[in-house]
């Protein structure tokens, strides 16, 4: 793995597998997905005990998140069949694609694990598709995915969108006269996300202080490149 001009001789991968459906149109096409990122522990900054919370935090919000999950793409948001269906939905700021796929997955686990684990080059490979995608940011700068939800085309309850935020969502909440923000406010007001309680979990097993005023947002930029905003 490279970082700026220096070379990591000797690195991780964390890879999984996940089935799920991808959604085109009005069909829904059965998927099997492999992934493969590499990555690495921060030794300078940060403590085995924390690179041992990363990896449950992203060990649990893939067996949280992906089981049996639906992807859609902006076209789909709204649709009556991913509003009536019961699987957990992935939204996906462009096409239901692997490269999409790859860079969101990629955002959101970088998110999810903090910054004592460095994610490097994610690979994404489908039963559906015979093409395996790639895609890192350190080698790129940046992602080519919105940092915001102001292009997704409906109105959602978060400024930034689920790819970027330290919670277990892989979908936005839609503000319409069904649900306002006021509404929402209500309902989250009590809310506990799974991640947020899993810490909790882990720091009392390791011993080690857990900050609960830590701002749960994220900026989309990878540790050690340059950032090229939109």
């Amino acid at each position: 793995m490279k970082i700026g001009n220096e070379n990591l001789p000797s690195y991780m991968s964390f890879g999984f597998s996940f089935t799920g459906m991808r959604l085109h149109g009005s069909t829904l096409v059965p998927v099997d997905w492999d992934v493969e990122i590499e990555l690495i522990g921060d030794n300078e900054n940060h403590t085995p005990e924390e690179h041992t919370m990363a990896f449950q935090r992203m060990n649990y919000w893939v067996e949280l998140a992906l089981a049996d999950i639906v992807i859609v793409g902006p076209d789909n948001y709204e649709s009556m069949l991913t509003r009536d269906i019961e699987n957990l939905v992935m939204w996906l700021p462009d096409s239901a694609g692997d490269d999409i796929l790859s860079q969101a997955l990629h955002s959101k686990l970088k998110t999810v694990a903090g910054p004592s684990v460095i994610l490097g080059e994610i690979s994404v490979s489908s039963s559906d598709a015979p093409t395996t995608y790639y895609f890192s940011p350190i080698k790129k700068g940046h992602y080519n995915i919105a940092d915001d939800t102001k292009g997704f085309g409906v109105k959602v309850y978060h400024k930034e969108p689920w790819y970027c935020r330290r919670d277990s969502l892989t979908y936005e909440l839609i503000v319409d006269d069904q649900q306002s923000k006021k509404d929402y406010d209500e309902l989250l007001k009590d809310y506990e996300d799974p991640l947020d309680i899993l810490d909790k979990q882990i720091a009392e097993q390791l011993d080690i202080t857990y900050n609960e005023d830590e701002d749960s947002e994220a900026e989309i930029y990878q540790v050690g490149t340059s950032v090229n905003k939109k």
